[in-house]
């Protein structure tokens, strides 16, 4: 894979505004004013978080204006301020999860080697200190093959990705990159590395949204994709 190689583990804000509090108070001989100035850093004085480029606020943790597959969450300079991200589970380093990453010249995210802005024949690959690009698909019968697949999704933990030249499928044993016992897999904030596990062991929710929707006759499984409705 041209992104290096693939290791398998185991605008700062602040408004203040100055606030002068008039207090009254009386005393059997005399009354005086007291001044006191309280500075106010809550941009929007609620839970919700500023963003700078529309001057507005919006709800953390919703898409609010940020771009496709990307969520508003406060800045590490200053919490009060809303940035875009690419949307994955945190905090949940053994859940598996198809990775994201910005695609800057259409400011949303796109999930890896799916095809996505690039043309047919393409798919989008993650690198370790420059930006995703667009480059050929090394095995495009298994690629297409997947895609065609009854119960394929796109945010789906288990897609076709490359290793030293061929191809191989995540969530599975394919590639005997693990132990007999355990499956390979990514997880949501790391596009360059795999991962090990027992299956029983990985399993997790996914934060679902309005634009996952399943074929008829099947639901979201646990892994971001979909699977057949089982009749009790």
């Amino acid at each position: 894979m041209s992104s290096g190689k693939i290791k398998v583990f185991g605008l700062r804000a602040c408004l203040t505004i100055a606030l002068v509090t008039t207090i009254f108070i009386a005393s059997p001989t005399h009354s005086y004013i007291v001044q006191r100035n309280t500075a106010v850093n809550k941009l929007c004085g609620d839970e919700r978080l500023y963003f700078n480029e529309t001057r507005k606020c919006y709800p953390a943790k919703k898409k609010g204006p940020c771009g496709e597959l990307m969520v508003l969450e406060p800045s590490n300079a200053d919490e009060n301020i809303g940035e875009c991200n690419c949307e994955y589970i945190k905090g949940a380093l053994m859940c598996p999860q198809r990775p994201k990453v910005l695609w800057t010249q259409e400011s949303r995210c796109y999930y890896i080697y799916e095809q996505g802005p690039c043309k047919k024949g393409e798919w989008v690959v993650p690198h370790k200190d420059a930006a995703p690009s667009c480059e050929s698909i090394p095995c495009p019968e298994k690629y297409e093959a997947r895609l065609k697949e009854k119960y394929y999704f796109s945010a789906d933990s288990r897609f076709v990705f490359p290793h030293a030249g061929k191809c191989y499928q995540s969530y599975s044993q394919e590639g005997g990159f693990c132990p007999a016992d355990e499956i390979v897999y990514f997880v949501g904030g790391d596009s360059l590395n795999l991962h090990c596990a027992n299956p029983n062991e990985v399993v997790c929710g996914v934060s679902y949204t309005p634009d996952m929707e399943c074929p008829d006759h099947s639901e979201p499984d646990f892994q971001g994709g979909c699977e057949p409705v089982t009749d009790l």
